[in-house]
């Protein structure tokens, strides 16, 4: 892999966990000077966040968003305290909704948070509002979908497109993804029959192949289908299928000892996320298995689509049982860093 790999040390990144709490080396971060500090220093690094203590900058970690924001403050302005010393301001014009109905948004500070059950109440009692809006002071701040996807990413020729006008479009390594060789180590995965969906140019699904495993690579793509046959050939032991999974869905049905995901769940249209859920189940045989390697960064518009480990969690709550959750600690590139998870689950029984 020509990527240089980034190693992040796990004693120089501080969790939030889904109450919105800082988490360092296991332990909720309770004391006030500490806390302090770490909120005057939070800041946005180019696609993830950072916060500077005692000079020494870490890499902060949100399970859901950095401010899970449990009392608002109305005024002029509507404002939460992240500690009793300091304030940060709403920008009502970030308002959006996600497919929980919880009203996510950004600060004046560029930083982003979602309302607790209490805080959205006090909203929704401060402000008139319909199903797509608020108003406050007279002002109205519109409501919409988290994400902001445009119709083309669910047509092959655009991404057939894409592929045309980069032979290394950005979301391509150069091999198969480090996370997946360290899963499949700490796993001891046994001879599988692997189902890949979305597998572009086929990196993963050739390493996953080489193995041993019995891999079937889908993508709709008609050239990234050309372009890994070309790369990787075909065996016994890898098959690559032009397929729209969405629409041909039952070709694949209870077949499957694994289903893996990388990259795939960020690049379709976010509103089929739910979908795609129950597509992984739905392909994997009683007893299979989910493995992916997941976005967890703040992005409303793509592809690469944003997303959560909150996000996730809530996806697939219905289809699976968790066994092993870890943020990544290499990145294949510096456009990575800092915002990889890798998940390995359990279909539920029927």
């Amino acid at each position: 892999m020509s990527n240089e790999l980034l190693e992040i040390s796990a004693e120089k990144c501080i969790q939030i966990n889904d109450e919105g709490i800082p988490v360092f080396e296991g332990q909720a971060i309770t004391e006030p000077d500490f806390l302090t500090e770490f909120y005057k220093g939070l800041r946005r690094k180019d696609h993830f966040f950072v916060s500077k203590i005692h000079n020494k900058e870490f890499l902060i970690e949100p399970y859901d968003q950095i401010f899970v924001v449990s009392q608002l403050e109305f005024g002029e302005d509507v404002t939460f305290k992240p500690t009793e010393t300091q304030t940060e301001v709403i920008d009502m014009f970030s308002l959006c909704l996600d497919d929980w109905d919880r009203l996510h948004g950004r600060t004046k500070s560029d930083l982003p948070f979602v309302l607790s059950r209490n805080a959205q109440e006090q909203m929704f009692d401060a402000c008139e509002f319909d199903d797509d809006s608020l108003t406050y002071h007279d002002t109205r701040y519109e409501t919409p979908y988290i994400y902001q996807a445009k119709s083309e990413v669910s047509q092959s020729q655009w991404w057939s497109a894409k592929y045309k006008e980069n032979p290394n479009p950005g979301w391509q390594l150069d091999s198969h993804h480090p996370l997946l060789q360290q899963a499949v180590r700490t796993l001891k995965l046994q001879k599988s029959k692997i189902l890949v969906l979305g597998c572009g140019t086929g990196n993963d699904a050739a390493y996953l192949a080489s193995l041993g495993h019995i891999v079937t690579a889908v993508d709709f793509s008609p050239l990234a289908i050309t372009r890994a046959q070309k790369t990787h050939g075909e065996t016994d032991h890898l098959k690559w299928v032009l397929a729209d999974f969405f629409t041909q869905k039952e070709e694949f049905r209870n077949q499957y000892d694994i289903v893996f995901d990388h990259t795939n769940y960020s690049a379709i249209d976010p509103k089929r996320r739910g979908e795609l859920a129950q597509l992984w189940r739905s392909s994997l045989r009683e007893g299979g298995h989910l493995l992916g390697i997941f976005f967890s960064f703040d992005k409303r518009e793509g592809p690469p689509f944003g997303g959560s480990e909150y996000e996730l969690s809530k996806r697939i709550e219905k289809h699976f049982r968790l066994l092993y959750w870890n943020r990544g600690r290499v990145a294949p590139s510096y456009s990575r860093y800092g915002i990889e998870f890798i998940v390995w689950a359990e279909k539920l029984k029927s």
